[in-house]
């Protein structure tokens, strides 16, 4: 995958080269013509005004009805004369390739084609679309030339067929994003070699802007420009129809881009921000920087047209960050994340390309790609899928039997070949340039084309297949394979996990997107400030049996879900829960080194059920008291003491090790259930290292605190390393002498979240506790004093990260009421209180859906939300 070996970058743009020369074939006539395989001609039927296509569920449909379909490619038509269009789109409808995908752009630099990006005749047979106007500082609109495509629209309806409309290239052919940032940098020069009051485009321009192939995705001055171009398109009206393009059922969806990556043609170089490859830059800064575009212009794009749906036109490279998949089609190299765009709510289906050959795969390895891909998007995403290019070189006939058979039976809604290529003018045919056109004959009595029939037969009835197919049956749960390329035989899947979350309560929690981050005393989400109200429930992973041979038996779904769906009503944002156990009941690790991979898979469905409800997590790694094993557990293993919460854990190296091993088997883990890592999971919003680490009784050290903070930084440290996308606490209670809450304990307030590895502060308040003995007007006060040394003093955030009252105190709203009034009095980032419990155990801390402590805490829940940006 050395991009200076690529043609396409791994298919460097090579579509894009339209000098179409002509072969001068013999033209035959044969009484066979098309019935080769026994195809017969398929008589068109033109679109109504209603005939136009939707996603409901997995499903594409048209008048309610399931719509599957066999399509093809073909880029030429956009520019070439009506005879040549013509014949193409006879030849599609004829075979039965109901939807074309061609080109709605050529991009060029100046209108008589200097300064463009495109280096193959960039005016392509006379004709640009969209071109720099100097004197405007702006680009501008070959409303004549557009009268092409209009012709293209009107022919396709006429024949039934339906065209996607790819709005720019990845890739400098047809000028496409490069040609966009040309422009941007024309405009800055500009600008720069004359006053800024010369045109209305040198205000406002973006300082950040820096010339890179992905500003494209980012700088607000081209965003506009893309948008208004698209809007251009949408609102257009039709020479020969007199149909606007949105009220048009022959145009099947907008595509965002053909292949969008972080990497061009070579024109312009890539920022590291945008590739999220590790190996190359070691971090993922902005891993949503793709698709956080796709998710704004699709949105711009529904908001001015309601009829038609939008494509991303990625080529279905999936992100499996820090895994070791061999190559770029699944290692984020690309800045593609595939199942991240589909997951927006304004894309309606997933995309992929195909092209083996290219990309050094072979022939199984494809099948599987379609296989998976259809599987993830429809088990996993619960959205359609289509194929929108493939192609193969050699022994094309018996390889597209191969894929188009794996499409069909993997229930892909829609996959086209590329390309279609037939007549031009003066009798010959277009010249096959890149090895992967097919020709079929435009009719049984007409001129033949070069070369083998065999793969338009096979083409042709899988779109006959296509065409006669029902509906899809309904994807099971959620448990899509990996969508790794084919390696060594893997381990046999888990079985299918319980049904799917049911929907949430109307109007349903906002989607997650983003890592929660941290600027000096603020946690930051999107770029925003992020205040929080959250709550623990500790004991979630013991949810279900904890017995049997699959995670159906062991867990119980539905009550995860149903306590999620309550925790989020309630206005609940994040909830901080244990992560370990090492007793053999749900245990994680119940024998030193033994990972109980169904416990692992309960908790998988956690942070599934999690993210499915706008909640996220908190996950806290192991225990300073003996419950569910604990660092106790941990000593006994490394032949250390075994006296309850001994502190020696901190300076036992085997101890110490078994938690690194097991820290690292936990945050390396990718879910079963979404196929993400843990360290990708936006559902995370935090590690905790320990649930109240302390190194108390040890002399001197009671005060320095100088032995945990060695562990913090080296734990700290070591999940850093192999996670830098989420957030690190330590747990502690903030006890100390100089709070007036309780004694010094070797966990030093201060010193312990001073380290650098530690991103925000941890305090445990409980006042009514006997050796407390706090009123409300002190707990108050300390808070306020816990919170203005960290966010004043050590410019991180503040987290109270258990607190309450016992029930039996009384008064306990009353409590709530002052604590959360200080927590938003100064600033604090968010609280969670001890404990939201799935079923009535606890009498004295536990709460209850109900219990009127609840009407306080969304109280403070709504007053956070607005607090945040």
């Amino acid at each position: 995958l050395n991009s200076s070996t690529k043609c396409h970058a791994i298919m460097l743009g090579w579509r894009g080269i339209v000098l179409v020369t002509l072969v001068f074939a013999a033209i035959e006539n044969s009484a066979n013509g098309i019935r080769e395989g026994g195809d017969t001609p398929l008589a068109p039927t033109p679109l109504t005004d209603s005939d136009f296509v939707s996603a409901k569920g997995i499903d594409l449909t048209v008048g309610g009805k399931p719509f599957r379909f066999a399509g093809t490619n073909c880029y030429y038509v956009t520019y070439q004369d009506t005879f040549m269009v013509d014949d193409v789109l006879e030849t599609a409808a004829n075979h039965g390739f109901s939807v074309v995908r061609i080109w709605a752009y050529i991009d060029i630099g100046h209108a008589d084609g200097s300064h463009s990006v495109d280096k193959n005749g960039p005016i392509k047979n006379g004709v640009a679309f969209h071109y720099w106007d100097p004197a405007a500082n702006a680009p501008a609109y070959n409303d004549t030339a557009l009268e092409h495509l209009d012709y293209v629209l009107f022919k396709a309806r006429s024949l039934g067929i339906r065209v996607v409309l790819s709005l720019t290239n990845n890739w400098a052919d047809f000028g496409g994003m490069d040609q966009y940032v040309s422009w941007r940098k024309e405009v800055t020069s500009a600008c720069a070699a004359a006053p800024l009051t010369q045109t209305a485009a040198c205000h406002n321009l973006d300082p950040g802007f820096g010339g890179y192939h992905d500003d494209f995705y980012t700088d607000p001055t081209i965003k506009a420009w893309y948008k208004a171009w698209v809007n251009h398109l949408v609102t257009r009206q039709n020479v020969h129809s007199q149909v606007l393009y949105r009220d048009d059922p022959t145009i099947f969806a907008w595509e965002l881009a053909n292949e969008p990556r972080c990497q061009g043609s070579g024109a312009f170089g890539t920022s590291k921000n945008c590739t999220l490859n590790y190996a190359v830059y070691g971090k993922d800064p902005v891993a949503w920087k793709i698709t956080g575009w796709v998710e704004e212009v699709s949105g711009y794009i529904k908001s001015i047209d309601a009829n038609h749906m939008v494509g991303t036109g990625d080529e279905g490279y999936f992100c499996e960050r820090y895994q070791t998949c061999g190559d770029a089609t699944c290692d984020c190299y690309y800045g593609v994340d595939t199942i991240a765009f589909t997951r927006i709510a304004t894309i309606d289906y997933m995309s992929l390309h195909l092209y083996p050959d290219q990309w050094g795969k072979d022939v199984e390895w494809a099948t599987n790609y379609i296989t998976n891909h259809s599987q993830t998007a429809h088990n996993l995403l619960g959205k359609p899928v289509v194929l929108g290019e493939f192609g193969y070189k050699n022994s094309q006939d018996s390889t597209y039997e191969t894929w188009t058979s794996a499409s069909f039976s993997s229930g892909m809604n829609g996959d086209m070949f590329w390309m279609i290529s037939g007549r031009a003018d003066g009798g010959g045919w277009v010249d096959n340039y890149d090895g992967y056109a097919v020709y079929c004959p435009n009719s049984t009595s007409g001129p033949q084309p070069p070369g083998d029939k065999a793969t338009c037969s096979v083409l042709t009835a899988h779109a006959k297949q296509m065409a006669g197919s029902g509906p899809l049956p309904p994807p099971p749960p959620p448990s899509p394979p990996s969508p790794n390329p084919p390696g060594p035989p893997s381990p046999p899947s888990p079985p299918p996990p319980p049904p799917s979350p049911p929907a949430p309560p109307s109007p349903g929690p906002p989607p997650l997107k983003g890592f929660v981050t941290t600027n000096g005393p603020r946690f930051m989400l999107n770029g925003k400030p992020y205040f929080f109200a959250g709550a623990n429930s500790y004991d979630l992973f013991t949810i279900g049996s904890g017995s049997g041979t699959n995670i159906s038996q062991y867990m119980d779904a539905e009550t995860i879900d149903a306590f999620f769906a309550t925790m989020a009503k309630n206005g609940v944002a994040v909830v901080r829960t244990w992560g370990f156990n090492t007793q053999s009941w749900h245990g994680f690790e119940p024998n030193q080194g033994e990972y109980n991979e169904l416990q692992f898979q309960e908790f998988d469905y956690i942070a599934f059920s999690a993210r499915a409800h706008g909640i996220r997590l908190i996950i806290t790694l192991d225990n300073y008291w003996t419950a569910y094993g604990g660092i106790d557990q941990r000593l006994k293993w490394a032949g250390g003491s075994a006296s309850p919460n001994d502190g020696t854990f901190f300076t036992n190296e085997k101890a110490i090790q078994s938690y690194l091993d097991y820290v690292q088997h936990f945050v390396t883990r990718t879910n079963t259930f979404t196929n993400t890592s843990y360290r990708n999971d936006e559902a995370i919003f935090a590690w905790e290292l320990m649930n109240e680490p302390r190194h108390q009784g040890y002399g001197s050290d009671d005060n320095t605190s100088q032995i945990l903070r060695a562990f913090v930084d080296r734990a700290g440290a070591f999940i850093k390393d192999l996670d830098p996308n989420h957030l690190i606490s330590s747990g502690i209670e903030g006890h100390g002498v100089e709070f007036g809450f309780g004694g010094n304990e070797g966990n030093n307030f201060t010193v312990i979240h001073s380290s650098k590895y530690i991103d925000f502060c941890s305090a445990h308040p409980y006042p009514t506790e006997s050796w407390a003995n706090l009123n409300i007007a002190s707990t108050q006060a300390l808070l306020t004093a816990w919170t203005h040394d960290c966010q004043a003093n050590l410019q991180k955030p503040m987290f109270i990260g258990e607190f309450n009252v016992d029930k039996n105190h009384g008064g306990r709203s009353q409590w709530w009421k002052a604590i959360f009034d200080t927590v938003e009095q100064t600033d604090a980032g968010g609280s969670a209180f001890w404990w939201f419990q799935h079923h009535a155990v606890d009498g004295e801390y536990g709460i209850n859906d109900g219990d009127p402590e609840l009407a306080v805490f969304q109280t403070h829940a709504a007053n956070m939300r607005k607090k945040s940006g």
